[in-house]
């Protein structure tokens, strides 16, 4: 074969590599699902290049929670440090998967790579030790990953279920312009497990939002105060509530609507936490499957003069 047919057939066969990118990009475009690729063995990998669409040397790669794929180029394989698998909610539907490894230079973006399918991290990070990515995965990659690599899957299982909420406000009447508290109080049963809850972690825009009032006045809904919120707020702690002991918390109405004017109030309230078997092993790397997100409900009444 002379240069010309070489160089005619190393150009077919580029077209026919890059036509299949193509192809598999109008795949998932029409939202047809390709499940696995020849490339890189199982492992977690640096991710050096992203794409939106299909390029030469890239392969395809989904984010847990979004339908639209992307094309990314690896990297080094991570040689982590630690891996812990866990679930990130009550119904265990969505797991993490925290890698951390030593650190080499920036730290940067990472993937799992599992049986032919590519999984791109949620989030990554590090300081002056190491550096970290998260991957957010379903239950089913979760529980392969947990075989693959030989670590416990950390599902959840009910915590402080047995925990009762009573709302009450700190006065039946107010006068008028006088501030309007509801407090809630917490009670675990004698004969239940010992727990903690958590305070704290939801400040945003002047208030705790782990506490919610919906207000009616004399059967008409008062108008909601929905400020911008930001999750993450501020520090928290988790307090301890022991058997046949009562815990409180409150808050001032008014950040939620207008109680100021004279009448009869009903609100609903709710108030969001986490409990986990005990405070002090909280953030124990075999405990992070350990918590249980609570809600709890109840209705006030009061009279403004």
């Amino acid at each position: 074969m002379g240069a010309r047919e070489r160089a005619r057939s190393v150009g077919a066969v580029g077209r026919g590599i890059a036509g299949v990118a193509t192809l598999l990009g109008g795949l998932a475009s029409f939202g047809v699902l390709v499940l696995a690729q020849p490339g890189p063995r199982d492992g977690v990998y640096e991710v050096r290049q992203s794409f939106a669409d299909a390029r030469p040397g890239a392969i395809i790669a989904t984010r847990h929670g979004q339908d639209v794929p992307q094309w990314v180029k690896l990297g080094a394989k991570i040689r982590p440090r630690k891996l812990l698998l866990y679930s990130r909610d009550n119904a265990n539907q969505v797991f993490s998967l925290d890698v951390w490894s030593a650190r080499r230079g920036t730290c940067g973006d990472g993937a799992l790579r599992l049986g032919g399918a590519t999984h791109v991290a949620e989030a990554y990070g590090g300081d002056g030790t190491g550096c970290d990515v998260t991957i957010l995965l379903s239950p089913a990659i979760a529980s392969q990953v947990a075989s693959t690599f030989r670590i416990p899957r950390q599902d959840r299982h009910p915590i402080g279920e047995r925990v009762t909420g009573r709302f009450a406000p700190t006065k039946a009447v107010y006068a008028r312009g006088e501030p309007v508290q509801i407090a809630l109080t917490m009670s675990n049963p004698r004969d239940a497990a010992p727990v903690a809850w958590q305070s704290g972690g939801s400040w945003s825009a002047g208030r705790d939002n782990q506490f919610d009032f919906r207000i009616a006045r004399d059967g008409r809904r008062v108008h909601r105060i929905d400020p911008q919120v930001f999750a993450g707020g501020g520090g928290f702690q988790f307090v301890a509530l022991a058997p046949g002991r009562t815990a409180r918390a409150r808050a001032p109405v008014a950040r939620w609507g207008d109680v100021t004017q004279p009448g009869h109030y009903v609100v609903r309230c709710t108030f969001k936490t986490t409990f986990t078997p005990d405070a002090e092993h909280v953030h124990d790397d075999d405990r992070r499957g350990a918590v249980w997100e609570r809600t709890l409900a109840g209705t006030v009444r009061f009279e403004v003069q």
